[in-house]
């Protein structure tokens, strides 16, 4: 298989992921995340081998476990979708390595106590609907004024039978 036959199977991948709707960030993920390997395999034929000496090579560059997986992620999406379209005969497998997990933080009830007092009016709506609510960081993080009835004290996000079905209090009852 040579770099243009690769190249091709590259592309094809991509009008793949737009066919499917995916989004523009998604399809510059793929582009981003697939170049260098695509770079390192310059004309090679792509095998298990290859993959591992990618990705050795990117964790040694010292960036984080989360780059790595996603990286991992792309070239297996990638390559699982080369070897489906009969770009590539034999399949390769890439396996997912581990995301170092940090430890987060948890603020003493005297701290979460003083925070509210030191943000602007924005940040401490913020904060106080995180703090009253069940909603995780990332959750909340993602609310929009529209998300919350802040007069009902309900979350207004998740359509019933929607694509997250559970309607759940934002504040504590």
């Amino acid at each position: 298989m040579g770099m243009s036959t690769l190249f091709v199977a590259f592309e094809d991948f991509i009008l793949s992921r737009q066919a499917a709707l995916c989004s523009p960030e998604t399809i510059d993920f793929y582009r981003r995340m697939l170049e260098p390997f695509l770079a390192l395999a310059d004309g090679g034929r792509p095998s298990n081998r290859l993959v591992r000496e990618f990705l050795s090579t990117v964790a040694q560059r010292g960036v984080s476990s989360a780059t790595v997986h996603a990286l991992t992620r792309a070239v297996r999406a990638f390559l699982r979708s080369a070897h489906e379209e009969a770009w590539i005969d034999e399949p390769v497998t890439a396996r997912m390595p581990r995301v170092d997990q940090s430890r987060v933080e948890v603020l003493r009830p005297e701290e979460a106590r003083r925070v509210p007092a030191v943000c602007g009016f924005e940040d401490r709506a913020w904060v106080m609907t995180q703090d009253d609510s069940a909603l995780r960081r990332g959750e909340a993080s993602a609310l929009n004024c529209d998300d919350v009835g802040f007069h009902t004290r309900r979350s207004i996000y998740g359509e019933e039978g929607g694509a997250n079905p559970f309607r759940r209090p934002c504040f504590a009852e």
